[in-house]
């Protein structure tokens, strides 16, 4: 994205040719090194600069210079490298364990199966709860004369009651809270 911007603030400065293809990305394949890549983007530039651009960047751009710049830059890629396998030895020194699964698929099935069963029986205790919190209001709105799911959804919006995920009410919504109750053997009046 920043190579991208910059060239075209060289298209714009007319220090780039209008026609100049899209600018590849040039990264070493394994066991290249950044050195070489560098003089291959010298040697074929992905930009089609101007006779008088090339004639006034030409000593700050030398393939020195250039070489250079790869040099350090290999040298940093080295020493992040070397960082990161250091950090890891201390890590398991430590005792951490890294990678991603522990342990086989047909030992994590039972504790995943486990684990649902209580998300499932939480979620369900909560929903049944906020019913229950509900059917007295929903009761009140009843004995308003608004009887229809569509007219308790209405009022329940009105006295700015949200729904379960914090949106406005539906009928559908107002049937079910209604049919679980049924189903707990709560009537409502």
């Amino acid at each position: 994205m920043g190579t991208q911007r910059s060239v075209l603030k060289l298209r714009d400065a007319g220090m780039v040719v209008d026609d100049a293809p899209q600018l590849q990305v040039y990264r070493p394949i394994s066991g290249q090194r950044i050195a070489d890549v560098v003089s291959n983007f010298i040697a074929h530039p992905p930009l089609k600069l101007r006779k008088s651009s090339i004639a006034k960047y030409r000593n700050a751009l030398s393939s020195f210079t250039v070489n250079i710049l790869a040099a350090v830059a290999e040298h940093e890629a080295s020493m992040i490298s070397a960082r990161t396998k250091a950090a890891l030895a201390a890590a398991k020194a430590r005792g951490v364990v890294s990678g991603g699964q522990r342990g086989s698929l047909d030992r994590m099935w039972p504790v995943a199966r486990k684990g649902n069963a209580a998300s499932a029986a939480v979620r369900r205790a909560a929903a049944a709860k906020r019913n229950e919190d509900l059917l007295p209001v929903i009761a009140d709105i009843r004995g308003a004369g608004r009887t229809s799911p569509r007219q308790i959804a209405d009022s329940l919006n009105d006295r700015g009651i949200s729904a379960a995920r914090g949106g406005a009410w539906s009928s559908v919504q107002v049937r079910r809270v209604l049919a679980n109750s049924r189903r707990r053997q709560v009537l409502v009046k």
